[in-house]
């Protein structure tokens, strides 16, 4: 304290933890900091628990030096006191506080726990607070909570020992949406007023948005028109509206409202669905595919998706003939399903995306006229004989492009182009003959269209695709189809012309990443065919996985079980009941619940389940190994001693990678027992 050039040092005397009978004492300082020289006057304190150790009570003070008293505090009794010392300087007043506190507990914890942002998926969260105890005696605590409020602490009351602290855990249970702003009661010894917790928290839903290039919501993706053989890319933005990273899987599925071509009686089919057999899939190939079909998202981030529309037709094989036949327009409908995978879903959450895709097949349709058939009359060397053809684009809907390469004697104009939406095209074929005979000619002539591969670093790569169609000159022209692969002829009317794509030609590869539907793989068998020298035949032999269990000692067995799991594959292992609900229990008694783990991929994981409470123990080991396509199963033991409403979310651990929890509830009551009287 400096006041009129004076300073005090300490400002105020305390006395902490001050026992009867004991004396305690202090000293002051008193310097003066001033110009010139300080006049100054003691006046001792009041009560007599406080007393003044020196004869001086008025004194001069020179410049730059100080003037110390001894302060002594000694009582009978266990209580505070206070009283002051008062300083005249110069006929001005100072006082110096006098504080006595007799030994006692000082109970010290923060005002305010914040969880933050969180997801309503049922989670438990917990939160660590210390209550320290800065006194120099024992201090008893205790916490007035709400049974029916969202969160638990435990320990509710206590004893926190002098300058040792206790831990507090506050349990928040993540299911109700809305913001969290509770009062929380505390309890603490030698403290008059009650000190007030406030536990906020902002419990929030998760979605999964499929969103346009402008930030709109779309249900439906509308491909358009397309040429057999050719591709149309469209891109969405998929958003993760949660706090919390996301896998996502797409699976392409048959449900009611699909419709694959004109025939409706016929279900959506896929290349990875086995529901509609080996001969439909020979028919026709995947039509919609999505890229990448998997993936993981971080809070709040977009990602691009590619949706491809590919139609393809293939002709039906019946022994060694081809049965031809001319592709009509045919009109598609599917939905695609994006889900989140590895999660518990929240009744109110949106984690499923649904998206219609619609598209409609039409083949190339081109007609000549006057005739299929080009007949030039004789021609001297150096002269030029003219033929005008017209090409006719008979679809309503999409334009052709053509082109034609010229040959030796004759000349084309023009010799590419494009031909409009039921547009025509003139084409004059020149014959300038350069020798003597009779010529006779092929020309082909390439309707181009395009398809797309999308590559790993997610460009859309675009590359013309021919399908030849052949002309002969001189004795007529027909036209047919030619691929890369084996060719399959056009049936040729009077004068319309039909390009057909042959189905056994791939134009575009199917994606890398093809969506498989993973909730309805069949389970199968592992056997393991052996054949002997001397039996030509093969025997199967069931693997016992228990003995295979045994002998995973190697390295690669090891391996195996850190193995990180794709989406996919976390899609086709499923948790049941992810809400595990005992019901009503009394209290001192042990219920039994079983957890089944579906492991519907084709290797074999590792699941650790993570039991932190002394409430829930298992009847099995906590880590258990799944084969492949193959079920197991957990029992689940809940024995509690408190009363009321029992929530708690349990981990678990696949392949020591991925994490996820289940929820598990139970209402725990006393015991009745009813005496009946008409039973005597």
């Amino acid at each position: 304290m400096a006041n009129k050039g004076i300073e005090i040092k300490p400002e105020k005397v305390e006395f902490h933890n001050a026992k009867p009978h004991v004396h305690y004492d202090m000293t002051i300082c008193i310097k003066n900091i001033g110009s010139n020289s300080k006049h100054i006057k003691l006046i001792p304190p009041e009560t007599k628990n406080f007393s003044m150790k020196s004869t001086i009570t008025e004194t001069t003070i020179p410049v730059g030096l100080n003037h110390k008293l001894l302060i002594e505090y000694f009582n009978e009794e266990d209580i505070d006191c206070s009283d002051k010392l008062e300083i005249l300087v110069d006929n001005e007043s100072i006082d110096v506080m006098l504080l006595s506190f007799s030994p006692k507990p000082r109970l010290n914890l923060v005002s305010e726990v914040d969880f933050g942002i969180l997801v309503a998926d049922g989670k438990s969260v917990q939160k660590q607070i210390n209550i320290l105890n800065e006194g120099s005696k024992c201090g008893f605590f205790r916490i007035v909570q709400d049974l029916k409020s969202n969160f638990h602490i435990y320990p509710s009351q206590g004893t926190v020992y002098p300058g040792y602290s206790k831990s507090i855990s506050i349990e928040l249970i993540c299911k109700n949406i809305g913001m969290v702003n509770e009062d929380v009661i505390v309890e603490l010894e030698s403290q008059t007023n009650h000190h007030v917790l406030i536990i906020k928290a902002n419990i929030v839903l998760r979605s999964l948005q499929l969103l346009s290039y402008d930030n709109k919501i779309i249900d439906c993706l509308r491909f358009g028109y397309v040429y057999y053989g050719t591709d149309v890319v469209q891109t969405l933005w998929l958003y993760n509206n949660s706090p919390q990273e996301s896998k996502f899987v797409a699976v392409i599925g048959s449900c009611d409202g699909e419709e694959m071509g004109v025939d409706i009686t016929k279900k959506t089919i896929c290349s990875f669905v086995d529901d509609f057999g080996e001969n439909w899939r020979h028919e026709k190939s995947a039509f919609f595919s999505v890229s990448p079909c998997e993936g993981k998202l971080d809070p709040f981030q977009k990602t691009k998706l590619y949706f491809k529309f590919s139609p393809k037709y293939m002709q039906p094989l019946k022994g060694w003939k081809s049965i031809m036949r001319i592709p009509s327009r045919e009109d598609f409908a599917m939905f695609i399903r994006i889900s989140s995978v590895g999660v518990l879903q929240n009744p109110m959450e949106n984690l499923n995306v649904e998206l219609a895709m619609t598209g409609t097949a039409l083949p190339v349709s081109l007609s000549i006229f006057p005739s299929q058939f080009i007949n030039f009359d004789k021609c001297f060397i150096g002269n030029t004989s003219k033929v005008v053809i017209t090409l006719n684009n008979n679809s309503p809907h999409l334009s052709a492009n053509f082109s034609i390469k010229s040959s030796a004697h004759f000349n084309i104009e023009p010799a590419c182009g494009e031909i409009d939406i039921n547009g025509t095209q003139e084409m004059v074929f020149s014959f300038i003959p350069k020798q003597m005979g009779n010529q006779r000619k092929k020309f082909l002539l390439d309707i181009i269209g395009f398809e797309c591969e999308i590559n790993d670093c997610q460009q859309i790569l675009y590359k013309k695709i021919v399908n030849k169609t052949y002309l002969f000159c001189c004795t007529g022209i027909g036209l047919y189809q030619k691929f890369p692969k084996p060719l399959n002829t056009t049936s040729l009317g009077s004068s319309l012309i039909d390009v057909v794509i042959d189905g056994e030609h791939q134009c575009s590869k199917n994606l890398q990443n093809t969506c498989e539907k993973s909730h309805k793989i069949k389970k199968k068998i592992v056997t393991d065919k052996k054949v002997n020298k001397n039996n030509t035949g093969g025997a199967e032999k069931v693997v016992n996985y228990t003995s295979v269990f045994n002998s995973m000692t190697n390295r690669s067995a090891a391996l195996e079980y850190t193995e990180v799991l794709t989406p996919k594959e976390l899609h086709n292992i499923r948790i049941e009941p992810m809400i595990l609900n005992f019901g009503n229990i009394c209290r001192l008694s042990s219920s039994t619940k079983e957890i089944i783990i579906k492991n519907s991929t084709e290797k074999i994981i590792l699941i650790d389940i993570q039991l932190e409470c002394k409430e829930l123990h298992l009847n099995s080991p906590l880590s258990q190994l799944v084969p492949p396509n193959n079920t197991s199963k957990v029992e689940l033991v809940l024995d509690s001693q408190k009363l009321g409403l029992y929530e708690k979310s349990i981990d678990y651990i696949i392949n020591g990678h991925h994490k996820s929890h289940f929820l598990v509830q139970a209402n725990i009551v006393k015991l009745k027992l009813k005496l009946s009287t008409d039973k005597l």
